[in-house]
């Protein structure tokens, strides 16, 4: 048999918080068409069951479209099986409340609930937080092979907040395979001497604290015997690089290495270029220009100056011209040092203009 699990595909997301308008609509939609690709890809390799570990939707208040698309996709392929567990972004489904559920759904509750999926695979979910007593109450037969579904974050003995999963108290439950969600990066660790656990990270990343690679776990169980692979299944990626400006002192210096820095991503991708390292008084970085240079390359970019202007203050202690005691002045403030480099640079310029 063949599982995929996956989680966290938030659609309906409104994608606004980086793009503008026309490409948060773009991204959004593209977000969601890729469940459509997820079922594809499920029936092209044979895989049984789409399990959701949590965090299908984006919110509660899911617009009817997207409910309709999603519910549409699983009533296209009536040989899959898709077994959905809520999650805390969308706790209180939408889709759940749809009178008209398709018959291979398969939905998790508050209790533990499971499914039997042939004669030797059991999988078992319970949706929100644990209790004690829900660890307590969860009863595997050893005989089978057994993978639970929880969405929530793993326990790291140290305060937190939202659904907390106790991986200690599942260990020795006779589980096989944990499949969480919530956790947007891939992970894969051993649970106990019978069984893993995993979160397969989101399906599609959404910011760019979500970089690098994303995708699905393809369970193939044979014989009650695993195997796992993680396959990546994002259309565009989030990258984030850092381009040190130190010692460029031309904006012609900084967009050429900049673009040798880019030169290896693809251009579907989503970039954020940081600039990093020192400059001084007169590196013009033309900012403007150099987002626009490199906007055409990259389905979007990003571009943040976390550069700091170099000053060395002995080299004023004895300045008395008009620009050196500016500087001295603002160095010699208790402003932050970023608000600092920002009344020089400029200071500088009005000043040597001013000449």
């Amino acid at each position: 048999m063949k599982i995929i699990h996956c989680a966290d595909l938030h659609l309906g997301s409104k994608m606004t918080s980086k793009l503008n308008i026309t490409l948060a609509h773009k991204r959004r939609d593209e977000i969601l068409k890729n469940f459509d690709r997820l079922a594809q890809y499920a029936k092209l390799n044979k895989v049984n069951i789409i399990l959701i570990a949590g965090d299908l939707l984006d919110t509660d208040t899911t617009t009817l479209t997207t409910t309709d698309y999603i519910l549409n996709v699983m009533r296209e392929y009536p040989d899959i099986i898709f077994m959905y567990l809520c999650g805390n972004h969308d706790n209180n489904s939408a889709l759940k409340s749809n009178k008209n559920l398709p018959a291979n759904l398969k939905c998790f509750f508050a209790d533990w609930y499971s499914y039997e999926c042939g004669q030797d695979i059991v999988i078992t979910g319970k949706e929100g937080a644990l209790n004690s007593n829900d660890y307590k109450n969860l009863k595997l037969n050893p005989n089978k092979f057994n993978i639970v579904t929880l969405h929530g974050q793993e326990f790291v003995g140290q305060k937190q907040d939202g659904e907390i999963i106790n991986l200690k108290m599942l260990a020795n439950k006779n589980i096989d395979y944990l499949a969480l969600g919530h956790i947007h990066s891939y992970k894969q660790e051993k649970l106990d001497d019978r069984g893993i656990y995993a979160y397969s990270g989101c399906l599609e990343g959404r910011g760019f604290d979500e970089c690098g690679q994303k995708g699905f776990i393809l369970l193939d169980i044979q014989n009650k015997k695993l195997s796992t692979k993680f396959v990546p299944f994002m259309q565009r990626e989030f990258v984030e690089i850092n381009l040190d400006i130190t010692g460029l002192n031309t904006f012609h210096e900084i967009l050429q290495n900049a673009l040798q820095k880019t030169s290896d991503i693809n251009s579907n991708n989503i970039v954020r270029l940081n600039l990093c390292g020192t400059y001084n008084i007169d590196t013009d970085k033309s900012l403007t220009l150099l987002q626009h240079e490199l906007e055409n390359k990259f389905f979007y970019v990003d571009i943040k100056d976390k550069s700091s202007l170099f000053i060395d203050p002995q080299s004023y202690i004895n300045d008395v011209s008009l620009i050196g005691q500016f500087i001295k002045e603002v160095l010699n403030s208790n402003l932050e040092q970023s608000v600092k480099d920002d009344i020089i640079t400029t200071g500088i310029k009005i000043l040597k203009e001013a000449k």
